[in-house]
């Protein structure tokens, strides 16, 4: 993808020659930021990810937080991740600047949108890609260069289409098959939640139903495993014909349910079919990994744990899985290797930096830790932390000043996990210690957690809380339901929550301008957010007609900004759109009228394009002396005169 942005370049650095030339001179490069973005640029063009990663981190270190340079840093490591596809470690890095008062906002709704698509969330990331192209009126940031506004509006149809193929269906199905479904349908919705419980009863009525199903007896043989109702699994499995049993999920589950039991020949058999299944499938895979590591076959986890990691080599998951089967098989050095890999992608790893040490420790001691398989913090590290925890709680503010210049680091990665391990209790404490000792890593932690799709409703909803404390009178970006919305705390202006007609406008200018002018789109796209926001509470839905009309009033208004003759005819354009020049000039009227007035003001102030002095935005002549064809210099308004119709005649107000 493109990312918009110049290599660095670097003047002649004369003064550091002479004192080069002098014998035994040493040349300190720390705070030569350049030198290290320019290095970061050849190793990520190189595919060198890693290394790019570490330039840019050097230089980061060097820079103030938030400044411009910073978030250009930012920028490049969130397009180096991009390229590795790590898309949550990407939204981490343009979290921070995930509101309308950056400067890089609409630069980071353009990689929020990649990162989204990326993870399959296409209709959350064809409304980044929106907000990439259309902000407030308010809004700082700086456009999207063409190469990039082109690539938005070319992802936002890429997303269209996944959206159009996902509703697709067949018009006519056996009724059986539509009952199967919505059975598999309703138990989906509480399995998706982890209530296996209640999905148990809605599955056994529908596999008593229709006892040929593969689909039903998988679902009630994993609910049987998740609920550990091992011995009602394992009749159901033993009563099922060889039909529904030769499936490569059944024998996962299967193999899983008889180690369970401590049916080994039962286990065994599984285990040997099971590997005669040719997979290629990424979740297969991972389902087979998690199996084999279940039943202590060590060798094979390993490697189904490679051949994942061939596929995705920057994917943290899949090189946990490397390292902790290679841990199992005695592989210890390997292991520790890998660790040191996935802490080179993240340094935040905490999972990672412990289980590193935990490695280091065996090849000291030779004794093997327990490592566990979800990953979870083990319990005695858990408890080391939770005491850690209570310590702080009741420090002084000396104490936590002095704790924070001399281990920060620590503080930030037990932040880390009291912000992604779901069982620690501590999660609104440690936001509350980062907001009290460094709010700018306070802001970016809770933006990231708006931002990010893994993270859990109670968490996001702290998250909320206390960014509203933080910064109340600032707008942030949230990812809820599938969909981003920019929000001030009690004011939602997500183009996902627009009602249907005001929607409507910007998918007019959309097809009119989108392909043809992405700048004037902007412009465009800008004006409608603010009629929008400033509009839809007090009348949620528009008159017949009025979108149409609207929309051809913002796209005559652009155009005739943008022209330096004269503005576009008004009844050609009028009887272009389907609409009548009255109609056209009450609704440029109405924009005059709404609380966009300084965003138009500042458009107009760009060119010649100012209203005549003398007449007020309704086209009625005020004590002044001017007529509506001159300016205060006595010459002709030529393209300022965006009216179409003569002042005089007024509007019928009757397009409504």
């Amino acid at each position: 993808m493109s990312d918009g942005r110049d290599k660095t370049e670097y003047p002649h650095s004369r003064e550091r020659k002479i004192g080069a030339l002098r014998k035994g001179a040493v040349i300190s490069i720390a705070s030569q930021n350049g030198l290290f973005t320019r290095r970061g640029d050849e190793k990520a063009d190189a595919g060198d990810y890693l290394g790019a990663l570490k330039m840019y981190r050097r230089a980061l270190d060097n820079c103030a937080f938030g400044s411009d340079e910073a978030n250009d840093l930012l920028l490049r490591i969130s397009d180096t991740y991009l390229d590795m596809n790590c898309y949550s470690d990407a939204i981490g890095c343009i979290a921070p600047m995930l509101h309308p008062d950056s400067t890089e906002y609409r630069s980071a709704c353009y990689r929020l949108g990649h990162c989204l698509a990326g993870r399959g969330e296409f209709s959350a990331a064809k409304d980044a890609f929106w907000l990439s192209l259309a902000s407030g009126e308010d809004d700082k940031s700086e456009p999207l260069n063409a190469d990039d506004a082109s690539n938005a509006l070319d992802c936002i149809d890429f997303c269209d289409q996944y959206l159009d193929e996902d509703l697709s269906a067949p018009t006519l199905r056996d009724a059986d098959e539509v009952e199967i479904e919505r059975i598999l349908s309703d138990a989906a919705k509480h399995t998706d939640r982890g209530e296996f419980g209640e999905a148990l009863p809605i599955l056994e009525e529908g596999f008593e139903k229709y006892p040929d199903s593969r689909p039903m007896f998988t679902d009630l043989l994993l609910a049987y495993y998740c609920e550990q109702r091992f011995h009602d699994g394992m009749l159901l499995y033993n009563g099922a014909p060889e039909k529904l049993r030769d499936d490569f999920t059944v024998q996962c589950c299967a193999a899983m349910i008889f180690s369970r039991l401590g049916l080994r020949e039962q286990e065994r058999e599984c285990a040997e079919k099971l590997k005669t299944y040719r997979i290629s499938d990424t979740q297969e895979i991972v389902r087979a990994f998690a199996t084999m590591m279940e039943l202590s076959l060590f060798d094979s986890a390993y490697e189904y744990a490679l051949r994942i990691y061939e596929q995705e080599p920057y994917n943290r998951n899949f090189i946990h899985f490397c390292a902790h089967s290679a841990y199992r098989l005695g592989k210890t050095e390997l292991a520790k290797s890998y660790y040191e890999r996935s802490l080179a992608i993240e340094p935040n790893d905490s999972v990672a930096a412990y289980y590193k040490q935990a490695c280091e420790q065996t090849l000291e001691d030779g004794i093997e830790r327990n490592f566990q398989i979800d990953y979870a913090v083990p319990h005695g590290e858990f408890i080391a932390r939770c005491k850690f925890t209570e310590e702080i709680s009741h420090a002084s503010r000396e104490e936590l000043d002095r704790l924070w210049a001399e281990e920060s680091d620590k503080v930030l990665m037990m932040t880390d996990w009291a912000m992604t391990d779901r069982n620690c209790p501590y999660a609104d404490l440690y936001l509350v210690l980062l907001m009290l000792l460094s709010k700018d890593s306070a802001e970016g932690v809770l933006r990231r957690l708006l931002v990010e799709p893994d993270c859990s409703d109670a968490l996001r909803k702290i998250a909320a809380a206390r960014l509203g404390s933080l910064a109340h009178k600032r707008k942030f970006v949230l990812l809820r339901a599938g969909a981003i919305s920019v929000c001030s705390f009690g004011d939602p202006v997500g183009f996902a929550n627009w009602p249907e007609s005001y929607r409507r406008i910007v998918d007019i200018i959309y097809k009119e301008l989108g392909d043809t002018d992405p700048r004037l789109f902007s412009d465009a796209a800008k004006l409608c957010y603010s009629y929008a926001t400033a509009n839809m509470k007090e009348r949620p839905r528009l008159p017949y007609g009025q979108s149409e009309a609207m929309a051809a009033a913002i796209v005559y208004f652009v155009r005739s900004h943008a022209s330096e003759g004269t503005a576009p005819d008004a009844e050609t354009f009028a009887q272009e759109h389907g609409i009548t020049v009255r109609r056209l000039e009450n609704a440029l009227r109405r924009l005059f009228e709404h609380k966009a007035r300084d965003l138009i003001d500042a458009l107009l102030s760009e060119g010649a394009l100012s209203p005549a002095e003398g007449e007020n935005p309704s086209g009625e002549k005020t004590s002044g002396e001017k007529t509506s064809g001159e300016n205060s210099s006595g010459k002709e308004r030529g393209a300022g005169n965006i009216f179409p119709l003569d002042p005089e005649k007024g509007g019928d107000g009757n397009d409504e």
